[in-house]
């Protein structure tokens, strides 16, 4: 079970990833966006499914 504190790190994460790829066009985060990349494996298991519109 992920702690309060390793859910705020994961949340953090994404969000900070989603809004410098979205309003800057920062790519570096593309990786973790599209679950190639797992930064965050040591404290939580994450599954990310990119969906193309």
């Amino acid at each position: 079970m992920l702690t309060e504190a390793g859910r705020r790190q994961v949340a953090t994460a994404y969000i900070d990833a989603v809004f410098r790829r979205h309003l800057t066009g920062d790519k570096r985060f593309d990786a973790m966006l599209t679950g190639k990349r797992h930064p965050l494996a040591r404290i939580a298991s994450v599954d990310v499914t990119a969906g193309r519109r």
